[in-house]
């Protein structure tokens, strides 16, 4: 068989764009997606038992669907939402919805409200970088929540540590002694 430059070029020019997608998905972060298709969030919720499980309410095409997620894996979206949104750093001690299926977020410092249109488009996003392994890289995205994907998947991989409001707690109580 025989091959001239162009073929050689062509073949190289593949081996090489089949290496850097290769090396973009080894380094790319992986976010535990939430649902493994695109959604529509409607709202976001607690149990009223004494459980207090946080649920999502959503939408896959015309199909209403409800997940419940862990507690910790929640706080830690919601952290990530404060520190893209309002870049609000503090540890999280409490979290109650409201009567809109907004978010009152009590933290360290201050309290703040957070809602239920930032809850349900951080939470779409979020899902999407997850499903898409959106990279962290710098961007000039005009969002008008100024959530875009790439600063989700940047704040995700740098890295939110949520600690439990129990631990927190005895934590400041050591630190008084």
């Amino acid at each position: 068989m025989n091959f001239n430059l162009k073929d050689e070029a062509a073949i190289a020019q593949d081996e090489l764009n089949s290496y850097l997608e290769a090396q973009v998905r080894a380094i790319a972060p992986r976010f535990k997606c939430l649902v493994p298709v695109n959604i529509k969030v409607e709202r976001v919720g607690f149990t009223r038992n004494a459980s207090r499980t946080p649920y999502i309410v959503y939408k896959v095409g015309d199909r209403r669907c409800c997940t419940f997620v862990k507690r910790l894996f929640f706080l830690e979206l919601v952290q990530v939402l404060l520190k893209v949104k309002y870049s609000i750093e503090d540890r999280i001690r409490s979290i109650t919805s409201s009567e809109y299926f907004g978010l009152s977020v009590e933290t360290t410092e201050q309290p703040k409200y957070i809602p239920s249109s930032y809850i349900n488009t951080f939470l779409e996003r979020y899902n999407q970088v997850a499903l898409e392994k959106t990279a962290p890289q710098q961007c000039g995205c005009n969002d008008l929540y100024d959530m875009c994907l790439h600063l989700i998947a940047r704040t995700l991989h740098n890295g939110v540590k949520v600690k439990s409001f129990t631990r927190l707690m005895r934590e400041e109580a050591h630190e008084r002694k």
